[in-house]
């Protein structure tokens, strides 16, 4: 696995607001890997989901958000011929939360993707 970006993150749940810590790794294929620990990430079989966010027809939206208490957001939404998926990461720093959006970025410029915005 040829790694872009990985770390610790909390992820929103898809049904409901609370958010879970998940070991990410986004590979410089493309594909956007969940693991439950950081120990597993060698391990193809125990990756929770995987993600393809680097399809030469992908448009990802990737938006960087404060909340009121302070809390640091990234918003991916990828959109493909496969349909749209959106998930929400919450960081704990801003050099953590920029990490991961220069790492999309690069990604998306990498591959010719289109990003529409990044704040």
């Amino acid at each position: 696995m040829d790694v872009l970006m990985h770390g610790l993150v909390a992820k929103r749940g898809r049904w409901t607001a609370s958010y879970k810590e998940q070991y990410f790794v986004l590979c410089k294929d493309g594909w956007l890997i969940m693991f439950d620990r950081a120990e597993d990430r060698d391990i193809p079989s125990k990756a929770r989901e995987a993600i393809e966010v680097g399809s030469q027809d992908a448009l990802l939206d990737v938006e960087a958000e404060t909340g009121a208490e302070g809390s640091l957001s990234i918003v991916l939404t990828v959109r493909s011929r496969k349909g749209q998926q959106t998930l929400q990461f919450r960081v704990s720093t801003l050099k953590q939360q920029q990490r991961w959006i220069r790492a999309f970025h690069s990604l998306a410029n990498r591959d010719k993707l289109r990003i529409k915005r990044i704040l």
